[in-house]
């Protein structure tokens, strides 16, 4: 690992706890670089900003979400299944994420207007790995889908409402609820009939 990759990873390991410790509002670039044990100016090396360093770590969270979501595919399972669990996560991995790093609903705001990149690749990935299962149900024999883009489209609009209200005014749902409810509306609409 050469020099540079370890002090980016540093970098990211020390604001992590940070970032859940104050939230994203609070913690400065000097608190950062002062828990790194180096100067703020090498840390404007390496990012712009604070954002940008929580940016980073949500990207490689979210990549490890996708890289799970993608093995989900190689299960021997109905697609039915495949699609409970990918709910139960893609929501829980929300939930997870927010709640481990103190975000409110102004620093999500302000974080998706400057990581629109993120949020696109984001939801295309997500969007490819729904319409994997959804197309896996179809071959089967399992589910009926007219229009597999507008039903992926409709799940993640369903899963960005279920994001937000625990945020908003600290209202949450437990996980696995939200995840049950969706996945029968889902299922209950797909199903073969």
């Amino acid at each position: 690992m050469s020099e540079k990759s370890e002090k980016y990873d540093l970098i990211l390991e020390t604001a992590g706890p940070l970032f859940a410790r104050y939230g994203i509002k609070k913690t400065t670039v000097d608190e950062i670089a002062q828990a790194a044990g180096m100067g703020k100016g090498t840390i404007y090396l390496y990012f712009k900003s604070k954002e940008e360093i929580f940016e980073a770590i949500v990207r490689i969270r979210t990549q490890e979400f996708i890289n799970k979501a993608r093995k989900i595919l190689e299960k021997d399972i109905p697609a039915e299944e495949m699609l409970r669990q990918f709910t139960h996560m893609r929501i829980g991995n929300f939930e997870e994420t927010a709640k481990q790093y103190n975000v409110s609903f102004e620093a999500i705001e302000e974080l998706r207007r400057e990581a629109e990149a993120l949020v696109s690749d984001v939801f295309e990935e997500e969007g490819e790995v729904l319409a994997s299962i959804l197309q896996l149900g179809v071959e089967r024999g399992e589910m009926t889908v007219d229009d597999i883009p507008v039903v992926v489209l409709a799940m993640q609009a369903s899963f960005k409402a279920l994001d937000m209200p625990w945020v908003i005014k600290g209202r949450t749902l437990d996980v696995k609820k939200k995840a049950d409810i969706l996945v029968g509306l889902f299922i209950n609409g797909l199903k073969k009939k």
